[in-house]
């Protein structure tokens, strides 16, 4: 198994953002680079960028080409500094000039594990039961292992510490069908952008619910090996 890079937050991360913004100007007067770091991905990729600042809280970087395929999907890259870590959120922005806008900063303690479950980027719908006064929410699955995933959702007053239903459509050989099934889970990560939401889940289930998770990854594999096929033909 590769090693990959796992944080811990230092502390609210509300409290960071204009102190990172701060230092993040810093680099860019001076042209100094940062070092970006593959986050999710099992391949600890890197890449070196220098800043530019496109509105108050928004930085734009330019990722090599070697690094594109695996940083473009990400919804999140950690961004080091000389005496400190940060987690930032990313969207790629324009393909042909490999830029990603990077915003929405906190400070984050990195080191470097071992990742125990592969983790498959999947999109696809499936509903978030609080079973409290928040009720039901619509999200999107955005990446998912055995032991946790992350979820994007457009509204809702989520805090890390939730306990939440997960519904998600497995296809069941037997019946040939696509069926519902639940899954327990803990709010670990939230991260709000300007539309949405983004967090992070671990799973608390059951033994059995691990054994669907790992049959619904397989699925997704399946699926994925069978879309680059049928584009190579």
């Amino acid at each position: 198994m590769n090693t990959h890079f796992s944080i811990a937050f230092k502390r609210e991360s509300s409290l960071d953002s204009d102190d990172i913004i701060s230092q993040l100007c810093e680099y860019q007067a001076r042209n100094r680079p940062v070092k970006i770091l593959n986050y999710y991905h099992e391949m600890p990729v890197t890449s070196v960028s220098t800043l530019h600042l496109t509105k108050y809280g928004t930085f734009r970087v330019l990722v090599s080409d070697i690094h594109l395929s695996v940083i473009q999907q990400q919804q999140q890259v950690i961004l080091c500094l000389a005496d400190c870590a940060v987690l930032a959120q990313s969207i790629f922005d324009t393909p042909q000039d490999n830029a990603l806008l990077v915003s929405g900063f906190c400070y984050v303690d990195l080191h470097a594990a071992r990742r125990e479950a592969l983790r498959l980027n999947v999109d696809a719908d499936l509903i978030l039961d609080f079973r409290s006064e928040r009720g039901r929410i619509a999200a999107r699955l955005v990446d998912i292992s055995i032991t946790g995933c992350r979820v994007r959702i457009e509204s809702g007053n989520v805090s890390c510490g939730n306990l939440a239903v997960l519904e998600i459509k497995i296809f069941d050989e037997q019946q040939g069908k696509a069926l519902t099934r639940s899954f327990a889970a803990r709010v670990v990560q939230v991260f709000s952008g300007e539309e949405d939401h983004l967090c992070g889940l671990e799973f608390i289930g059951t033994a059995s619910d691990q054994d669907l998770l790992g049959r619904y990854l397989n699925q997704q594999q399946m699926a994925l090996i069978k879309g680059l096929r049928n584009n190579k033909m």
